[in-house]
């Protein structure tokens, strides 16, 4: 590592939580990567053993106790099934405390200020009852990591997707948890449907067993990953990928090649007639 790098430490980190030594320089580290609350830093830990001084071991073991001191938010998934990958967040619920002089935020006090606040976001930001027609009560729009839950999002309702409230509930607490390979809204809402389905709720299917079938489809366009969700729910299959996918794929693609050739050509027309026409005139 270069000599000149260096890390910028909010006060903070250091006064309202008490951090100290390796501590704070992982937590520094993760903030950084951190600041617009979505992103995970996703990095090996012999990188923030460079940076900290220490060895990987130690880098695990502070890893540990600023999770479970709630300074950390963790999550983990499995590559190609196999593989467990660690990502990790700064919990920005700790720098927004005011009155805790205490490490952590596992104290009382700490996490009273912080249910407060949710409380108090609950109240003003949510709809009255006869606002909301679908029947969502005031929890309903807030996931465990106080976000608007995806059903919310996407205007879905028991009725609407003829299934009881306990498998949304269920989708909800799974869908904020899974990395998308598509960000777009039409490819998260059709996953979102998917997954109520009978042989994709969790009753049926593992957490890892959602995630490896999305990263299986980071290797396809999202049109085509669309399709495969798609033929999925209307056809009640219990994967995306079959053995006959590649050569469908295949298929697809050279449709997709003809179509714009047939297209580029009918332009390509289109513009000798109207060069003619001009000419003519």
């Amino acid at each position: 590592m270069k000599e000149n790098n260096y890390i910028t430490i909010p006060g903070f980190l250091r006064t309202r939580l008490d951090l100290k030594g390796s501590e704070l320089i992982i937590t520094a580290i993760i903030y950084g990567y951190s600041q617009d609350g979505n992103s995970w830093f996703m990095g090996k830990t012999e990188y923030i053993a460079e940076w900290a001084g220490i060895t990987d071991k130690n880098v695990l073991r502070s890893l540990k106790s600023l999770t479970e001191k709630g300074i950390l938010e963790k999550k983990e998934m499995f590559v190609n099934n196999k593989a467990k990958r660690c990502y990790y967040r700064f919990n920005f619920e700790c720098a927004e405390l005011q009155n805790s002089t205490v490490a952590g935020c596992q104290n009382s006090t700490v996490n009273n200020n912080i249910n407060n606040n949710i409380n108090n976001n609950i109240k003003k930001d949510a709809k009255a009852s006869k606002e909301n027609p679908d029947g969502f009560s005031q929890a309903d729009f807030f996931n465990e990591e106080k976000t608007v839950k995806a059903s919310v999002k996407f205007g879905f309702t028991p009725d609407a997707l003829d299934v009881r409230k306990q498998v949304i509930d269920k989708v909800d607490n799974y869908f904020a948890k899974l990395v998308f390979p598509f960000d777009s809204d039409e490819f998260k809402r059709n996953f979102y449907i998917l997954m109520c389905q009978p042989k994709w709720r969790t009753s049926q299917k593992s957490f890892s067993a959602i995630q490896a079938n999305l990263n299986g489809l980071s290797k396809y366009p999202e049109e085509f990953a669309l399709i495969l969700i798609k033929e999925s729910i209307s056809k009640g299959w219990a994967a995306l990928e079959y053995d006959s996918t590649p050569e469908k794929y295949e298929k697809w693609e050279k449709m997709k090649r003809s179509v714009k050739t047939e297209q580029q050509s009918s332009k390509e027309i289109a513009d000798m007639m109207k060069y003619l026409n001009n000419d003519f005139d």
